[in-house]
């Protein structure tokens, strides 16, 4: 219900959008089904969508979730079919700057576990400038730092969710470096996403 930004929207306009989705017809796959066609294992029909959430936001669990199990597309987060790219930090402390109770909690995330994929959002979602302060010190701080956000990242999800493959990654703010790319190859993840 907050005023809609560049990186929120109203629930009803996200509703009408997933309707919109639903009646055109067009498949919504789940990140399964795309790292098996990215493998070469699976087709996909000439016009598809994948759905992906980030930050892994309280709303994901009390708003989006239960438009999306409605219309029974998957996504990913931490469960369903769609995709919410969650940062491992975040969903630890429960909350950053947004105010406490504004993160989805690991009990909301687990519930969605029934329903949706999930993929990792790093440790602590640092920006760009964190990243190129560290490229001015050199490669070594880079990979460093990589580890610590990357590599580090698919290891707690996959402790703090059982079962969970965590194959996708997705960079915070769209910020890539190549030895960040070499990283997330090295801890096991499937695709990386801007």
């Amino acid at each position: 219900t907050l005023p809609a930004t560049e990186m929120r929207m109203n629930t009803d306009v996200f509703r009408s959008q997933m309707q919109a989705l639903k009646a055109s017809g067009v498949p919504v796959i789940s990140m399964k089904e795309f790292l098996e066609w990215k493998l070469g294992d699976r087709q996909l029909p000439a016009k598809c969508v994948m759905i992906t959430i980030d930050d892994g936001w309280k709303s994901v669990y009390t708003d989006a979730y239960p438009i999306l199990k409605e219309t029974g597309f998957p996504f990913t987060n931490v469960q369903a079919g769609t995709l919410a790219f969650t940062n491992t930090n975040a969903m630890a402390l429960g909350s950053i700057s947004m105010g406490a109770g504004a993160r989805m909690t690991t009990a909301s995330a687990l519930t969605l576990n029934s329903g949706a994929t999930l993929g990792s959002h790093s440790v602590s979602h640092l920006y760009p400038r964190y990243w190129r302060a560290a490229q001015r010190k050199g490669t070594q701080a880079v990979l460093e730092l990589a580890t610590a956000e990357i590599g580090n990242s698919r290891k707690i999800l996959q402790e703090k969710f059982p079962g969970s493959s965590v194959e996708a990654y997705c960079y915070p703010g769209g910020f890539i470096l190549p030895e960040m790319i070499s990283k997330a190859e090295e801890a096991g993840f499937q695709a990386a996403f801007t």
